[in-house]
């Protein structure tokens, strides 16, 4: 992955590392809380494999501009999705993959544009805030809390305006419940020893999702750190399975 480029997100320049499509289709990958686990390593998987990538950070994540929020973060990655039509990379197929609350954005935005997304990667998606949020608070108290200030040092903006903007999401706006009118296929991966996002999550997602759907329980904890080449050979298998290309 040794092609750059920047694109703009509402006047924002964002830059990202790419490869071009090799008759396989493009990925747009949607990095998780706060972007420290950046999906180099997958990315390069798939790169290796033939996939378009577009690989970038957030708005106010690290030395990118304006200010980090999560809504603006999907707003990032409908941009990323224009970068890569403007380049043609959509020819044989494009696809999200959402790491962790990547996952949260990717659903979303396939929610709010499903003729062009074809279809999605999600790995150990947050695919509820209110399950993730029991789900930490249960292991420690304000567990949630905390692993949203966990990202300050990471971050434009107040970790308090991103903790009210998560809690701000109403039922309906959940990905488990945007679930039922997706008809794109869905690929899950989840790591079988994940302690940060549950693996409940996953299965209520597959249960609720309204097209062809596959979970994968991996060896693996949250951060599938060395897990890059199996996530690039599930993924491929999983796009000639579905005939996508």
């Amino acid at each position: 992955m040794d092609q750059r480029l920047t694109f703009e997100s509402e006047g924002i320049e964002l830059p990202a590392k790419t490869s071009s499509p090799k008759i396989k289709p493009t990925l747009v990958l949607c990095h998780g809380y706060p972007g420290t686990n950046f999906n180099e390593e997958t990315a390069s998987a798939l790169a290796d494999l033939g996939f378009g990538i577009i690989l970038f950070r957030y708005r106010g994540v690290l030395t990118n501009s304006g200010r980090h929020s999560l809504r603006g973060n999907e707003r990032d990655i409908r941009s990323a999705v224009n970068a890569a039509e403007s380049r043609g990379w959509q020819r044989h197929g494009l696809g999200l993959l959402g790491y962790s609350f990547g996952g949260f954005h990717a659903i979303r935005v396939a929610a709010s544009d499903p003729k062009r997304v074809n279809f999605l990667v999600l790995m150990a998606p947050a695919a509820n805030i209110g399950g993730l949020k029991a789900h930490l608070d249960s292991i420690t108290p304000n567990g949630f809390r905390d692993f949203i200030f966990s990202g300050n040092d990471m971050l434009v903006g107040n970790p308090r305006d991103w903790l009210m903007e998560a809690k701000g999401f109403t039922n309906d706006e959940q990905p488990t419940n945007l679930a039922k009118g997706l008809r794109i296929p869905l690929l899950i991966l989840h790591g079988g020893r994940d302690e940060v996002v549950p693996l409940g999550l996953s299965k209520l997602l597959e249960g609720a999702w309204g097209g062809p759907r596959k979970l994968v329980v991996l060896d693996t904890d949250h951060d599938f750190k060395g897990m890059g080449t199996r996530v690039a050979t599930e993924v491929s298998a999983f796009v000639r399975e579905q005939g996508i290309h």
